[in-house]
């Protein structure tokens, strides 16, 4: 079958060449893999257990060979993910511990060996021209509704490494915290070995997406990841899981699946940090959707104390270039996730 979208003709690596995603059966890698098969790649998806129902989908859609899987029981076994990355131009590594468990005993270690492990592999891997990694907001900066801060290139989450750092108990409070240091230290693993690497020809760069939103590929496997669910939530009069995070930005997951094709494809991203954030987003900005979008359904009121995310991100008007160098436009809105979201449901009910 013949792509569908036609990949940008100065893009470094050619359409027909294999990428490995890590991670690919999750929300974000599984459209990632969408995005670049539309686009007439090979992808070569790492599942740490025998999963079929993604390979169906995506042969329908490309046919027999554009997807392929390469099963890694343990994605810390650095010669398991060389031999998955025999013949592979590229490496999108998404996988990372996602639990939101409050333990930085337990999350840190994992996330920095599962980014770094990835990381030394496709190093050792002559094919592989570049290795992206899938970061955070934040591993940028924590949250702080209602309190102005800017984001930059040199922007790490100190406040959340910091908590880490502090003796338990390990509450449920301390999950998000745990979860930022995670992702910021797995970051800085991989720019630390790149900056004591440099005769290295690896072109490294990470995407920092803040709160996805979009139908996963498959609800019937996938579920709905957890931001998704808070929208769902907001949906069904479920107001408290609905507001579990506070105020923040929002990024459609096609979008955030379009920034890491082009960290991997732009001839001039390299050594970036790529900042997904579209516009803001609160669980207020979600209700006003939703009753624009179907007034004849009732939903929660809004809450007039919530406040907004009020961080300023140095590097957004990149992250928009490289959108529409890529897809020709720039950020999905906020209206047309949402919708996504609600349409699925309205169309499901009969089946709840």
């Amino acid at each position: 079958m013949a792509p569908t979208v036609s990949a940008p003709e100065d893009a470094v690596i050619k359409p027909g060449s294999i990428i490995l995603i890590t991670g690919v059966t999750g929300y974000i890698g599984s459209h990632t893999a969408d995005q670049l098969l539309q686009r007439g790649y090979k992808v070569r998806g790492v599942v740490r257990k025998p999963s079929e129902w993604l390979t169906n989908i995506f042969n329908q859609k490309y046919g027999k060979d554009a997807f392929t899987t390469s099963f890694v029981a343990d994605l810390t076994d650095e010669e398991a993910l060389v031999k998955a990355m025999q013949d592979v131009d590229g490496v999108i590594h998404v996988a990372s511990d996602v639990s939101f468990s409050p333990d930085p005993n337990v999350v840190i270690p994992i996330a920095v060996n599962l980014a770094t492990t990835a990381l030394k592999a496709a190093a050792r891997t002559p094919s592989v021209k570049r290795f992206i990694l899938t970061s955070s907001a934040v591993a940028a900066s924590a949250y702080q509704t209602n309190t102005p801060r800017s984001v930059s290139s040199s922007s790490w989450s100190e406040a959340y490494i910091q908590d880490a750092k502090r003796p338990g108990p390990y509450t449920p409070d301390r999950g998000l915290a745990t979860y930022g240091a995670s992702k910021a230290l797995a970051e800085q693993a991989v720019w630390k070995w790149s900056e004591q690497n440099p005769s290295s020809d690896l072109t490294i760069n990470t995407v920092l997406p803040d709160f996805n939103l979009g139908l996963p590929i498959s609800v019937q496997h996938q579920g709905w990841p957890s931001s998704v669910g808070m929208a769902v939530a907001l949906f069904n009069g479920d107001t408290v899981y609905g507001r579990l995070t506070p105020p923040q930005y929002f990024i459609s997951v096609q979008d955030d699946a379009l920034l890491h094709i082009a960290a991997l494809l732009h001839p001039s991203a390299k050594s970036e940090r790529i900042f997904g954030f579209a516009e803001k987003k609160n669980a207020n900005a979600v209700l006003r959707l939703y009753k624009e979008l179907y007034p004849e359904r009732e939903f929660a009121d809004e809450d007039p104390e919530e406040g907004e995310d009020l961080v300023e991100v140095e590097g957004k008007e990149r992250a928009e270039e490289l959108l529409k160098w890529i897809k020709g436009s720039g950020w999905t809105g906020m209206k047309e996730s949402v919708k996504e979201v609600g349409d699925y449901l309205i169309e499901h009910e009969k089946d709840a």
